[in-house]
C-alpha cells in the first residue's frame, strides 16, 4: 500500500488593528465619489444604531420604547438604506463622473 503526502497550507489572519477598523467605517460612510463622508450615510447609521439599542433595551431590561418612536426610526433607516443602494445602480453621468 503505497501512502500519499499532502500538503495543507492553514493561513491564520491577523487580528484587526484600530488602523483597519477606522479605515473599514469610513468607508461605510463615504459614497464613493470624494472622500467627504455622506450625510445621508450618517443618518442612517444612526437611525439602526438607535433601532438597535431600543430593541436591545426593551429585550433585556424591560425598557418601553413608543411604537410611533420606533417605527420613525426603523422608516427613516430602511429609507436610508434604499437610498444608499440607488446610488450604486446611478449612471456615472448623472452622478458627476
Amino acid at each position: 500500500m503505497a501512502v500519499i503526502a499532502t500538503s495543507v497550507s492553514v493561513s491564520i489572519a491577523k487580528p484587526p488593528t484600530t488602523e483597519m477598523i477606522m479605515k473599514w467605517y469610513h468607508s461605510i460612510l463615504t459614497d464613493g465619489t470624494d472622500e467627504g463622508i455622506s450625510s445621508k450615510r450618517i443618518v442612517t447609521f444612526l437611525a439602526f444604531l438607535l433601532c438597535a439599542i431600543a430593541f436591545v433595551a426593551d429585550l433585556f431590561w424591560d425598557l418601553d420604547v413608543k411604537d410611533s418612536v420606533y417605527e420613525g426610526m426603523m422608516y427613516i433607516a430602511i429609507a436610508g438604506l434604499g437610498f444608499t443602494a440607488s446610488e450604486r445602480f446611478s449612471k456615472e453621468k448623472e452622478r458627476g463622473e
